[in-house]
This record gives structure tokens, sequence and C-alpha cells, in this order.
């Protein structure tokens, strides 16, 4: 029936106008029962109510949305992660809208949207103490992917360790010359990946190469960026028998060059990258990589902001989860 009103239902239910509103504004009052609360559930399936999401902003001051903020969306593991997202957020009753990380005016990372949310997610990005002044109604911010966070509740993705794993494993098969594949920008920044490399590269005594690629957060561009770097770091530097990349972009990039150049992988040089997306599985010699555990950490950021929304006294909610190595053929030695 189209254009049912909460008025039809209470007529129909025989129940208050009051009653009938409280319950599909999702109001978590005692004094109305399970019963009667499924009953005008029911009720409002059968007869087709489609709720004013302008009018129950209005009365709930909440919208029912989210925002998940990015920093792109052509990322494999940032697709995955919408998409999980946009299939979880609705058994909870919400809305998932994709929205851009920016910086303010004070270099403060900030989600862009001009539609008020209950909440906001932040993939592999930092929100800062600014992004509770952005006309969002609620306050409710969580992080997650690498990086601690204090202020906001956050699913942290312990990189560092699964890259010591790496590193320790590129030793253990015997490698000598180990390179870390990076980009510019990250020479200067905190990075677990490089502080992992460091610290293990010390403690078996060996030395410290890095192969610096031009900046870009474009997938595509990295593996291109590495291709070339890797071509022209060949030429100059001869082969490292190792290669830990921060990424599996960039160790595509670096799988065709060394290729190209008539290196053999493993047998003259092991290769690992990070994150685990799909396609490294399916090369000549598939790429051994540091695995992310996407499922767990958007569970447990989607139920932290989902506690948040319902509770903001709530204390800071925080979580740690390990990645995990797999091996395959490109470290198999």
């Amino acid at each position: 029936m189209a254009g049912v009103t909460i008025k039809d239902i209470a007529k129909r239910s025989n129940l208050s106008h009051t009653t009938v509103s409280r319950v599909l504004n999702k109001r978590a009052d005692t004094f109305i029962s399970d019963a009667t609360r499924t009953k005008i559930l029911d009720l409002a399936r059968e007869m087709g109510y489609q709720p004013n999401g302008y009018a129950r902003a209005l009365v709930t001051g909440r919208t029912d949305m989210i925002a998940l903020a990015l920093d792109a969306v052509i990322h494999p593991l940032a697709g995955f992660v919408m998409n999980y997202l946009m299939i979880e957020v609705e058994k909870l009753g919400y809305d998932l809208i994709v929205t851009k990380v920016a910086q303010d005016a004070s270099g403060q990372n900030i989600a862009v949207t001009r539609w008020p949310v209950d909440g906001t997610i932040f993939f592999n990005s930092t929100p800062m103490d600014s992004q509770a002044d952005t006309g969002a109604r609620s306050n409710a911010v969580v992080s997650m992917g690498s990086g601690r966070m204090n202020k906001f509740d956050h699913v942290e993705v312990d990189l560092y360790s699964g890259a010591v794993e790496a590193m320790e494993h590129l030793v253990e098969i015997g490698c000598k010359r180990i390179a870390f594949m990076t980009m510019a920008q990250l020479e200067y920044e905190a990075d677990e990946r490089r502080s992992a490399y460091e610290s293990v590269i010390t403690a078996a005594g060996l030395p410290s190469e890095h192969i610096v690629q031009p900046d870009s957060f474009i997938p595509r561009q990295q593996s291109v960026d590495a291709y070339a770097t890797c071509v022209d770091y060949l030429r100059e530097h001869g082969c490292p028998d190792g290669i830990f990349a921060r990424n599996d972009h960039m160790a595509l990039g670096a799988y065709r060059a060394l290729r190209e150049a008539g290196y053999r992988i493993p047998e003259d040089v092991a290769l690992i990258g990070c994150d685990g997306i799909d396609e490294i599985k399916y090369l000549d010699s598939p790429l051994t990589t540091i695995e992310q555990p996407l499922t767990e950490m958007c569970e447990i950021a989607l139920k932290f902001l989902h506690q948040r929304i319902q509770d903001p006294s709530l204390p800071v909610q925080t979580a740690e989860l390990k990645t995990h190595l797999v091996k395959r053929k490109s470290t198999a030695r």
C-alpha cells in the first residue's frame, strides 16, 4: 500500500500514535514490550510502510546513515571493505555512504560529506580532532587499519609483526642481500614495514638497501612505477637475492622487471609483498605476502561504531589484529 503513515498503522493496530512512532523510530523505551514492538514492525512490513528519512532525522536526531571515509576506492582492499560494510550495515538498520578523506585548513584529516551521519569509519587514514566539527550529528568515529589512535575507537592491524615475520623468512631461506621497496615520501615518515625491515636487517648483520620509487597512491601507478624503478635499479646495482616490497602492487611491478631481466623467482631472488590482493596468486611463481584480516577488522569496527552511536559515553574501544604471512612459490627455496 502506497503512502502508509504512522497514523494508519496506529489505527490498524489499535495502539497510540506515540507508541507506533517510538517503535518505528527505534526508540529504546522499556515500557514498550517486545510483543508490541514485534506486532508494530510486522504490521508495518505488511502494510508497506516506508519511513520518511527527513522526518525521522528531525524527531530522533539520527539519520541512520554511516559514512565510510576512504583515501581512494580504487585499491582492492578498499573495494572489499566498501562491499562488506554495504551489506553488514543494512543488518543493523543503517545505510552506507562512501566519502573521501580530505584535509582541513590545519592539515588534519576529515571525512567530507554534505549529509549529517550518525558515525564515520575511517579506513587506513587517521581522523583528527577536527572531525568532531564536520556537521555530523554524532561524534561516533572509528578508525581501522594500520596505525594506533588514542582519542577515537580503533581497530589496529599490526603490520609491524607481520613485516618482521616476512623479513625473518627471507633471512631463514638464506637471503644475504635483501632490499626494501618503498616510495620516496615514506622514506621520511614513520612506516611499520620499513621499521620492521631495518630491525631484522640490523639483527641479522646484513646491509640495508632501499629501492625507492616515485610517490603515488594509485595502485596501478604503483605497479608501473615499481617496474620502471626496478629496471633502472637492476641495471645500476645488480640484483638483490631478496626483495620485500611495501605492498603487493609494488611487488607485481618488481616481478615483471625481474623476469624480463632474466632472473628466476625464487631461485635467484625471493620476493615478498604485503596486503594479500588476489592478482598475486596467479603468477607463474605466486607471491608470498602478508595477508590482512579484513573481514574481522570490518566486523569489529562496525560493532564498535554501533555501540558508540548507542552509548556515546563508552570508554575508548580498541582491538589489535594480527596479520598472517602466506608463503607461496616466490620464496620456496
